[in-house]
């Protein structure tokens, strides 16, 4: 039984309760069914108080790894809106691309400062580091060495932080 990694895109604020119900509906019922959802800290202000919250990276959007037989269980649950199809088919996303997102999360840093020899649309290798290896294009923003990323069978884009000597023109 092979097991894919899909998206489903979710009610709104509906990421963690689905996050924890595919995980109930999984330990259960015995079943090896796995889910991300990267979460990012948000600063919430209010007049009498400061609160950090976390937040998905991508709202609305959990992902989750199972085997072809779980789409009628899992499209059926509370917070489901559906899988994210390009055609008739949920599209799956390559491991790769899921162990991508994982390392951006985990290793995402502010210390860095912007390239000088790139410009706007510039497209760029990541040279050295954990990310080392992986693609994308270079953003406008000359205060940061900010790098947008493409997760291709998703249509979705985030932005690194990466220093300008791990940088390399394609």
């Amino acid at each position: 039984m092979t097991l894919h990694w899909y998206a489903i895109y979710t009610k709104h604020n509906s990421e963690q309760a689905l996050q924890k119900c595919i995980s109930d509906y999984s330990q259960i019922n015995g079943l090896n069914y796995e889910t991300y959802l990267p979460l990012r800290e948000e600063v919430k202000q209010w007049r009498d108080r400061t609160r950090i919250k976390k937040v998905p990276l991508f709202r609305n959007y959990i992902f989750v790894r199972h085997d072809d037989n779980a789409f009628h269980q899992i499209v059926k649950m509370k917070g489901v809106c559906d899988y994210v199809r390009f055609g008739p088919q949920p599209s799956k996303i390559s491991t790769e691309q899921m162990e991508m997102i994982q390392k951006v999360v985990k290793h995402q840093s502010d210390i860095y400062s912007p390239p000088s020899k790139f410009v706007k649309g510039t497209k760029v290798e990541i040279t050295k580091g954990a990310l080392a290896g992986y693609q994308g294009v270079l953003l406008e923003d000359q205060s940061n060495n900010n790098l947008a990323v493409e997760i291709k069978s998703l249509k979705l884009f985030f932005n690194i932080k990466v220093p300008k000597d791990a940088l390399q023109e394609q």
